[in-house]
């Protein structure tokens, strides 16, 4: 009788801290998922920041300049765009969450396509005519 007792109350305490458990592996959980969010954003926003670099490089390099760059654009990204504003030139990223992204460079970009997230991509930047050029890397 004193054995099955003593059974009985371990379960009973073990039960007890698996509801407590329950909540907080919840808790994780969704926290886990918001950090993760933060980090692709800041992902993003170093990205950015290392386009618009290289794009005032090579355009401060002069006609015939080159760079290949490699790099991942993270699932929240929804777009990355490459536009001309006057004398200058941007690199904006859509976040699927609705926020910009935006850098601004000292010399024209353009690129005929639009970049996807969630996909690593391969491009090529070139200076012609004063001008940055992006296209995709052999």
């Amino acid at each position: 009788m004193k054995k099955a007792q003593a059974n009985m109350e371990l379960m009973i305490i073990v039960g007890f801290i698996i509801l407590l458990f329950i909540p907080l592996i919840v808790l994780v959980y969704y926290k886990s998922e918001e950090i993760n969010s933060d980090i692709e954003a800041m992902h993003a926003r170093t990205l950015s920041s290392k386009l618009a670099y290289a794009t005032n490089s090579i355009g401060a390099m002069g006609d015939g300049t080159a760079l290949k760059m490699e790099f991942y654009l993270p699932r929240n990204v929804q777009t990355l765009e490459f536009k001309s504003l006057g004398s200058g030139g941007e690199v904006l990223i859509n976040m699927s969450d609705g926020t910009q992204i935006s850098q601004v460079t000292r010399f024209p970009i353009s690129s005929p396509r639009v970049y996807m997230g969630g996909m690593n991509q391969r491009i090529e930047l070139y200076s012609e005519n004063s001008q940055v050029k992006v296209r995709i890397a052999n």
